[in-house]
């Protein structure tokens, strides 16, 4: 029978179901009795009933927020049970866990079971926030390399705190010896980063079918260019170069709301996070055109990526035929 979350008891001919099926089973056979104690507790205190704790649905907020406390309240309680520690842990792996990111880092830090320790570090995956990221990047740090969760690292890659040193990792992973399994290999190629797409790109030939179709599945998996925004079909003219420098990628934003202030320009804040250089192509210019704020001069932006970090950005005023934002 299909447990499922509901406030308050099932209807009656679901109750005598359940009924039978205990009387039929025997009921220790169906639901051991301190997990029976701990469902009935949290129908008592929430008016939520499941069958099994498996049956709380904790992807629902309301769900989550009434169930979890509770479970948190027992772990202590059957802490020296694996198979109930599991079901606890699973019942964490909800985005709604946020508020409980220490108790499961408490947690994963004194579990030693493998399965177990494998479903936490989802459950922190799931639960983690920007303002979670530094710490549970030091959780990673406090591990060697090869006993990192891969899939982990690149979750919390979408951090912009600790982004670029997990991103540093994962390249000497890949540049390492031995190479990641191609279960880790899957995860790395979904990082936006163009030392990981280079990687992949100089695989295409290799040897081993798997590694070839993960390097193409990379590879195909290129990230939407910012709306006006190309790969430009000429170089910039550098007899019409309004200016043109060379930063750390790093920098982009700040250096383009410089520039911006200094030209008037309407520089899209889009352009000016450079995410778009995550995947851009090494020694290839991007452009766009700008207008000034005034809207009395228009120019063009060139962006290339010189090298991993390095980023030449250009501006000047060659019109480029049939090319209009």
């Amino acid at each position: 029978m299909r447990t499922i979350t509901r406030k308050g008891l099932p209807p009656p001919e679901e109750q005598e179901a359940l009924r039978l099926l205990r009387q039929r089973n025997g009921y220790v056979l169906v639901v051991d009795a301190l997990e029976k104690s701990i469902v009935d507790d949290i129908f008592a205190r929430t008016n939520w009933f499941a069958e099994r704790l498996g049956g709380y649905e904790t992807t629902d907020e309301e769900v989550a927020h009434d169930v979890l406390p509770i479970l948190r309240e027992w772990f202590p309680r059957v802490a020296h049970l694996e198979n109930f520690r599991g079901a606890i842990y699973h019942r964490f792996l909800t985005p709604h866990a946020s508020p409980y990111v220490e108790t499961l880092i408490e947690w994963y830090l004194r579990e030693e079971e493998y399965v177990n320790h494998t479903c936490l570090a989802q459950a922190l995956a799931a639960a983690a926030r920007p303002e979670h990221a530094e710490r549970l990047w030091q959780l990673c740090q406090g591990r060697p390399p090869r006993d990192f969760r891969i899939f982990f690292m690149v979750r919390l890659c979408r951090f912009r705190a600790v982004e670029r040193e997990i991103k540093d990792v994962l390249v000497s992973l890949l540049y390492g010896d031995p190479t990641p399994l191609f279960r880790d290999l899957r995860e790395i190629s979904t990082v936006p980063d163009p030392r990981i797409r280079q990687w992949f790109k100089d695989k295409l030939s290799a040897p081993d079918a798997t590694l070839r179709s993960i390097a193409r599945r990379c590879l195909e998996r290129r990230a939407k260019l910012p709306s006006g925004l190309i790969y430009a079909p000429v170089l910039p003219d550098r007899l019409v170069e309004i200016r043109s420098w060379e930063i750390d990628r790093a920098e982009t934003g700040a250096s383009l709301m410089k520039v911006g202030r200094e030209f008037n320009l309407k520089i899209p804040s889009v352009i000016r996070k450079g995410r778009f250089l995550d995947t851009a192509d090494l020694d290839r210019w991007l452009v766009m055109h700008l207008s000034s704020k005034d809207s009395k001069e228009s120019v063009l932006l060139w962006f290339r990526l010189e090298d991993f970090d390095t980023v030449e950005i250009l501006l000047n005023r060659q019109p480029i035929p049939g090319f209009t934002n």
